[in-house]
């Protein structure tokens, strides 16, 4: 078949985003998918070998900075539950915590989209609902055992394939969209595959009276679902259609638009286009990690001396019983092994020096370092406490501006998914509830009077070192992820413990030494001694 007449060819905009968004999401795979994918990401050399390659290429774990910053900017997003509108239909209501029909409550579902618009730049959620059947007059207690409800169906971007649009009623919207879809089909008694759909969204002029009426031709929104069959060379030969309808209403009135609604975390200069918000950060990631493979391969190959002969081996000086030639020289290796050289000969071990490992290092702490700016959490591991409480406040206010554009992006997608929803409920746009997400996106810094309050505590109360590390991390004082914060917390145990054993032993010397004169070792104060001290 032409490929240009199947539903699975994607527009140029969709081809140009492809290796980024792709990027992005292989990151956020992260080690075990950047593994997989490494002949995309790693450079072979010319002369290497595949084996050595694979091993070189895969030698180090990703540093999560991309998912790290994405799962603090939509925690920040949602530090506090999505503010629902007041009035909120008592259907909706319910509806919101199941609001996929398959379980998921609303706010989760809300928090993996903001996921999804700020990781790719955009996504779309499809809004559904199941058709009355034919001829049937539908009660409530009909409506529940049929679950005929609205179902919201998530599509990130890259399976949102192509899309036409057009001026409708002095408004331009989309005409046409093709989702792709997983289709799972038996090929067995006991076995499955999945292959993928296609869901093709148009928007037509048509007749839309009931049957037997007069024509009446407006706008309705329809769906079909394919899926291409393929021959033995792998080849499309054609298509089968799964399904096909009209999207309408609890009262059968067919939507003149498409119930699409299509949600911007970044940038946008034309629909179904953005600019992924974290762009410049994944790029950065993917070099932390090149420079991480070279520098984690560098290091395995300084860690095994490598053996050097100089000169060839010595002849054994024996003889051949076959045909009396003289045994050649054997080269072994191993504990008590003798090489014998020839007389101008050595052999020793050939160490590299590693010289060019501080280099790597040096780089991939700027690249780490760059992340923590480029992030919108703060990933570097450089205090920033040195800063003014101003200069924090004006550095959160830059780094959160993308994010507060990301967040109303996703605000206003939720609530297009809303009015959608309240449609096939028969409620008017108007009244459609809303949802409000968290835009408090302003840090304190802690102040020195708190950090030495915090101090005093510590010592006074002997309180857990984990409960004062936290605060001076929610107080901007210390900036770190939850694994590095074990690490200092186990630096300082280490350290106290430390500390203790030293005076122990400096107890032990002192009253070593006063025996040795003849003194009383010294003890413990009385309390009339402290009562008189204080």
């Amino acid at each position: 078949m032409d490929a240009n007449a199947l539903p699975s060819k994607p527009r140029r905009e969709y081809l140009d985003a492809l290796p980024l968004v792709t990027l992005i999401r292989d990151l956020l795979g992260g080690t075990p998918r950047m593994h997989e994918q490494c002949a995309t990401y790693i450079p072979k050399w010319k002369a290497e070998k595949q084996e050595n390659y694979l091993k070189r290429a895969r030698s180090a774990k990703v540093y999560g900075g991309l998912a790290r910053s994405l799962s603090a900017s939509v925690g920040m997003l949602f530090a506090k539950e999505p503010e629902p509108s007041e009035g909120w239909p008592a259907a909706m209501t319910e509806q919101w915590w199941n609001i996929d029909g398959k379980g998921t409550k609303g706010p989760v579902f809300a928090k993996r989209r903001a996921e999804d618009a700020i990781a790719d730049g955009f996504g779309g959620i499809l809004v559904d609902m199941p058709p009355v059947p034919e001829g049937a007059v539908v009660t409530l207690a009909d409506e529940e055992r049929l679950n005929l409800r609205p179902r919201w169906a998530p599509y990130q971007r890259l399976d949102i394939l192509s899309w036409e649009t057009s001026v409708v009623n002095n408004v331009e919207v989309p005409v046409q969209v093709v989702l792709r879809e997983n289709y799972t089909r038996k090929t067995g008694e006991f076995a499955t595959e999945t292959v993928p759909a296609y869901r093709v969204l148009k928007l037509t002029q048509q007749n839309v009276a009931p049957k037997g009426a007069e024509p009446v031709i407006a706008w309705a929104a329809s769906w079909r679902l394919m899926v291409e069959e393929k021959g033995l060379s792998g080849q499309v030969t054609g298509l089968r259609q799964l399904g096909a309808g009209i999207f309408r209403d609890a009262a059968g009135v067919p939507f003149d638009v498409i119930p699409l609604a299509v949600g911007y975390g970044g940038r946008t200069d034309a629909p179904f286009t953005a600019h992924p918000p974290l762009t410049d950060l994944a790029w950065c990631n993917l070099q932390h990690w090149r420079i991480a493979t070279d520098k984690r391969w560098n290091e395995q190959l300084c860690a095994f001396p490598q053996p050097l002969l100089k000169g060839g081996l010595a002849a054994t000086g024996k003889t051949n019983k076959v045909d009396g030639g003289p045994v050649a020289p054997r080269f072994e290796l191993g504990p008590g092994v003798l090489v014998e050289t020839k007389a101008d000969g050595d052999f020793l071990w050939r160490e590299l020096t590693g010289n060019s490992l501080d280099k790597l290092r040096e780089s991939k702490q700027d690249e780490r370092d760059e992340m923590g700016e480029l992030g919108a959490s703060f990933l570097s591991k450089k205090t920033r406490g040195v800063e003014t409480a101003e200069a924090k406040r004006i550095d959160s206010v830059a780094e959160n501006a993308t994010l507060s554009t990301a967040g109303q992006g996703v605000e206003d997608w939720l609530n297009m998914a809303l009015e959608i929803h309240a449609r096939y409920l028969g409620i008017p746009s108007a009244q459609a509830p809303t949802l409000s997400l968290n835009k408090d996106f302003e840090l304190g810094l802690m102040d020195a009077a708190t950090m030495t309050a915090w101090g005093s505590l510590a010592v006074n109360l002997k309180l857990p070192v984990r409960m004062v590390l936290d605060a001076l991390r929610d107080g901007g004082r210390i900036v770190a992820t939850d694994e590095e914060l074990d690490e200092i917390e186990a630096d300082i145990m280490v350290n106290q413990a430390a500390a203790e054993a030293e005076a122990e032993r400096q107890r032990e010397m002192q009253t070593e030494a006063l025996q040795a004169r003849g003194q009383p070792a010294p003890g413990k104060p009385k309390a009339a001694e402290l009562d008189a001290a204080a």
